[in-house]
């Protein structure tokens, strides 16, 4: 839930019909710190074993970023489930990803089935107004499933 859906949401003040939301943002700073490590230790250490730490962190913050994940949020479709009550939110979130579309010139009619088969250019994507909200959907989804593998794990595997 967006934080406008949260104060917005109950237009009646009889306690019996209040209904609680909570919003997403604990999941987005959990879900953050998740794909900071994951990022580091399984692409960059990985992938890059005898590069220095600045480059590291160029890289990161190359990955790591509103810009990459607002994009990934326009491919999988998450805008369509972001809870909120903000008609300018709604426009905004329409309009990048419209915009990521006209960015992204398939190679093919195929549509790709990954987004790095993509032929664009990563500075379009740059350069187009992403609604902050769309990359803290991805935070927020990482955090979700990161309690949940580890609430899994920590009950079937006895890891504590």
């Amino acid at each position: 839930m967006h934080p406008t859906y949260v104060t917005n949401y109950d237009a009646n003040d009889n306690d019996s019909n209040k209904v609680s939301f909570s919003s997403y943002q604990r999941l987005e700073f959990l879900g953050d710190a998740v794909l900071d490590i994951v990022i580091t230790r399984y692409w960059l250490f990985q992938n890059f074993p005898n590069e220095t730490p600045h480059l590291y962190t160029r890289m990161r913050a190359a990955v790591v970023s509103n810009s990459t994940y607002a994009f990934l949020a326009a491919e999988l479709g998450l805008y369509r489930f972001a809870f909120h009550y903000s008609p300018k939110l709604q426009k905004d979130m329409g309009e990048y990803v419209r915009d990521c579309v006209r960015a992204c010139r398939y190679s093919t009619d195929k549509i790709p089935d990954y987004p790095w088969e993509y032929n664009f250019d990563p500075v379009d994507l740059l350069t187009l107004n992403a609604p902050k909200v769309l990359a803290d959907l991805i935070e927020s989804l990482v955090g979700a499933i990161y309690l949940d593998l580890y609430d899994y794990f920590r009950t079937n595997i006895n890891c504590s």
